[in-house]
């Protein structure tokens, strides 16, 4: 299976759907393993804070990814419109 390392752009609101996915999912997986981890160590606030912290910079870390794809294809794209 190849991977598409070519920038693509994203309609905007296909773009902010995304965005906002990219972001709740890391908090909930932050806090499903939070959860876990209070559960099996006993310790119940610190496992579930901890981890939602790392859900979220998780979720801020993907978004920079796509924002930083999508305005990579939109440069190409205006770079090949000045080409022609």
């Amino acid at each position: 299976m190849s991977h598409n390392t070519e920038p693509t752009k994203q309609p905007i609101t296909s773009l902010a759907l995304r965005v906002g996915t990219e972001f709740v999912s890391g908090i909930i997986v932050g806090v499903v393993f939070g959860l876990g981890i209070d559960h099996l160590f006993n310790t119940k606030p610190f496992g579930l804070v901890l981890m939602i912290l790392l859900g979220a910079a998780a979720g801020f870390r993907n978004i920079f990814r796509l924002v930083n794809q999508n305005a990579l294809a939109l440069k190409s794209d205006e770079q090949n419109k000045s080409d022609t």
